[in-house]
């Protein structure tokens, strides 16, 4: 089975810390609207969790994500503010499926770049709760590197594909 199949409709809700490093436009009128986040994590990968692989063992539905995103705008919209800018992602699976090569278990990723539009709702000092949408290009990984090592591990890849695809994202 293609681990790609119905990528597009991938949804990952991220529990994320976002933080403005400029002024809110609410609060000031006059600051710089421009908002770069950062965000770890939880991703969910039902179709990953679904593959039958060749060798015995399976992959996690569940891994872990990490997003950095940079957006401008800030326009008032209904009980928001909407943004416009773009993500760049990671998403990472793990699983019990030995590698042939190292005989570590192999990984899944996915990386995306993904123009965006995001949603912020809640006043400034507060929890706030954000609402996003992305569609662009997305690259999927499963591979086998080696675990005892920090830098220059050797990596064998069993399966890279790239596609477009989408998100809808919570945070």
């Amino acid at each position: 089975m293609n681990p790609l199949r119905n990528i597009t409709a991938i949804l990952a809700v991220l529990l994320a810390c976002s933080t403005s490093v400029f002024a809110d436009p609410v609060a000031d009128p006059s600051a710089d609207s421009l908002r770069i986040s950062g965000s770890l994590g939880l991703n969910l990968w039902d179709e990953l969790g679904d593959l039958d692989p060749v060798l015995p063992g399976d992959f996690e539905s569940t891994g872990a994500a990490l997003e950095l995103s940079l957006h401008g705008g800030g326009w008032q919209f209904g009980p928001g503010r909407l943004y416009a800018g773009a993500d760049l992602g990671f998403f990472g699976n793990s699983s019990d499926v030995e590698g042939v090569f190292e005989r570590e278990d192999l990984q899944a990723s996915m990386v995306y770049f993904t123009p965006s539009l995001r949603m912020v709702f809640g006043e400034r000092g507060r929890l706030r709760w954000l609402l996003d949408a992305g569609a662009g290009y997305y690259d999927v990984s499963v591979d086998e590197a080696e675990d005892d090592c920090f830098w220059d591990c050797d990596t064998y890849e069993y399966f890279d594909d790239s596609t477009f695809g989408g998100y809808l994202g919570l945070g």
